[in-house]
């Protein structure tokens, strides 16, 4: 999947040092000699990924598969929470870009790491809440 150039870039993704920081300690490094696909729009929810240097860049895709709207994910940015909290599939496609550091963590580590630390649901819904308004404030600007 190639990364468009012509498709506009939206907001930048939310970023809570602390929960990153958090899921950084427990993620394992995922390689990006190359552009990598860490998911597609509609594949399940297999995990969090973190991108801890470089960049992803993620895209909402019509239904012929033409990203119609592309956001970059920079240093410090969790990403598929959606879809984790809701188990629900990816609703973007995400790409790590060539010699970005990315880690992962699976959602079943994630879902312990609830379990084991409650308070973290209080980072993940700020992160949630900030994701709403960020969508919100674009479609009132659109």
């Amino acid at each position: 999947m190639l990364v468009p150039q012509d498709v506009p870039n939206g907001q930048d993704f939310p970023r809570d040092e602390e929960l990153f920081h958090i899921i950084e300690a427990q993620s394992d490094k995922v390689l990006c000699e190359n552009d990598r696909i860490l998911f597609h729009e509609g594949d399940p929810p297999l995990g969090l990924y973190i991108v801890r240097s470089g960049v992803a860049v993620a895209m909402v895709l019509s239904e012929s598969g033409k990203a119609v709207a592309r956001f970059t994910a920079e240093p410090g940015t969790v990403l598929g929470l959606p879809a984790i909290v809701r188990d629900q599939p990816y609703s973007l496609s995400l790409v790590a870009r060539q010699g970005s550091d990315i880690g992962f963590l699976a959602k079943g580590q994630f879902d312990q790491l609830l379990l084991d630390q409650p308070a973290i649901y209080v980072l993940v819904l700020k992160v949630l809440a900030e994701e709403v308004h960020t969508a919100r404030a674009a479609l009132a600007s659109a």
